[in-house]
C-alpha cells in the first residue's frame, strides 16, 4: 500500500494473517511501514451499500479532525486494488495505531484496573468525548471500541458518527436502528420499537457511562443502578448514576458537561 504518512510517500505492507477485526462496513489488518517496521492497524472499506462510501469517508474525515491522546486518529488514507471475495476492486483504506486489545479484551481476562488507574482514565475519555462532541456524536460506544495501548484507553471506531450541526458538513442519517448491540441508550432502544426518540450527545454520555461502570465492577448496569452496586467513591457514583439515567434530560448534556462533572467527582474521590 503506498500513501502519504507526516508529508511523505511511504509504503505499508498488510499482514492477512493478522486480522484485528471485521464488522458489516469494514476489515481491518495489522500492517508494518517498510522501511521502519512500525506497526499500524489499516481500516478497509469492504461494504457497497448505497451510502457505505459516504460513511467511510465521513469517518476518515473526524478522524483527521478530531485532537485527543484518547480519541483515534489518521496516520494516512487512500485507495487499494485488491481481490475480496470474488470482486476484485479498488478500496477506500485508513491506516491508523494499532492497539494493544479493547477493553473487553482486559475484563474479560478478569484483570480490573486499579481505581486510581480508573479515575484517570475516566477523566481522559471523558475529556475525548468533550472533543469529539466538537465534531459529532459518536453514536456507538461500547467496550469493544474503547482500545488500550500502552497504559492509554483511546475511544475508537467512528463509522457510526453523526456530524454535528454547526461544523458546516453535517450529514443527516435514516438509520433507525443505531448504536451497539447491549449498550445502546434507553433513546436508540425506542428507535428499534418504531418510537421517534432522537439519539443525541446525551445518548454518547449514557453509553460513555455504562462502559466507565463496566469497567470499574466488570458487570453491565442493567435496569436502573443502586449506591449498593457500586464499590466506589459516592461522588463518581453520584455523577454515572445521573449519566445512565432513562432521561436524556437528567444526564450530562454533552462531553463537556461530563467531562466537568467526572474531574470533579474524581477530585472529591
Amino acid at each position: 500500500v503506498r500513501s502519504v504518512c507526516d508529508g511523505f510517500e511511504t509504503q505499508f505492507e498488510i499482514d492477512p494473517d493478522e486480522k484485528l477485526g471485521e464488522g458489516g462496513n469494514a476489515i481491518v489488518y495489522k500492517c508494518r511501514e517498510r522501511i521502519t517496521s512500525a506497526e499500524y492497524a489499516i481500516k478497509i472499506q469492504i461494504a457497497n451499500y448505497q451510502g457505505s462510501e459516504e460513511r467511510f469517508n465521513r469517518e476518515k474525515t473526524i478522524l483527521r479532525s478530531v485532537h485527543h491522546d484518547q480519541l483515534m486518529t489518521c496516520i494516512a488514507s487512500g485507495v487499494i486494488e485488491m481481490t475480496m471475495g470474488r470482486r476484485r476492486g479498488r478500496y477506500p483504506y485508513v491506516i491508523m495505531p494499532v492497539a494493544d486489545r479493547n477493553m473487553l479484551d482486559l475484563i474479560d481476562a478478569q484483570h480490573l484496573p486499579s481505581k486510581e488507574d480508573l479515575m484517570g482514565q475516566f477523566c481522559g475519555l471523558s475529556g475525548a468525548l468533550a472533543e469529539l462532541h466538537r465534531w459529532a456524536i459518536h453514536r456507538d460506544i461500547k467496550p469493544q471500541n474503547v482500545l488500550i495501548k500502552g497504559s492509554t484507553w483511546i475511544l475508537s471506531d467512528f463509522g457510526l458518527c453523526k456530524l454535528v450541526a454547526g461544523d458546516g458538513v453535517g450529514i443527516t442519517m435514516s438509520d433507525n436502528k443505531v448504536g451497539p448491540v447491549y449498550w445502546m441508550s434507553p433513546e436508540s432502544m425506542n428507535r428499534v420499537l418504531g418510537n421517534g426518540d432522537e439519539i443525541t450527545k446525551a445518548s454518547d454520555v449514557f453509553q460513555l457511562a455504562a462502559v466507565f461502570w463496566f469497567a470499574a465492577t466488570g458487570r453491565h448496569p442493567t435496569g436502573i443502578v443502586s449506591r449498593s452496586d457500586w464499590h466506589g467513591a459516592d461522588s463518581v457514583y453520584n455523577v454515572l448514576a445521573r449519566a445512565l439515567s432513562h432521561s436524556p434530560s437528567v444526564r450530562p448534556q454533552d462531553g463537556e458537561e461530563f467531562y466537568s462533572q467526572i474531574v470533579e467527582a474524581v477530585r472529591h474521590a
